[in-house]
């Protein structure tokens, strides 16, 4: 199973588990992934499984997405 692990930032060292097929993720009570961090916007991104692949999209959060250390500015499959 793919998990998520936060490496910066309030909720440093927690993981969560991506079982679904899309996962959303911000400050808000309504994202599959909750973080309680000024940093993230309340619907911040969200990850989708297509095909066996992960992608990872900006929902147009305040703060960005980032993968890899690079700013995205759309959907990037995960490797």
């Amino acid at each position: 199973m793919l998990k998520l692990y936060i490496i910066e930032g309030p909720s440093k060292g927690k993981s969560f588990d991506l079982g679904e097929e899309t996962v959303s993720l911000g400050r808000a009570p309504e994202n599959n992934i909750q973080i309680d961090d000024p940093s993230i916007s309340s619907r911040h991104m969200k990850l989708e499984q297509k095909d066996g692949r992960f992608f990872v999209e900006d929902l147009k959060s305040t703060n960005g997405t980032f993968l890899n250390g690079e700013m995205i500015a759309c959907s990037h499959g995960i490797h």
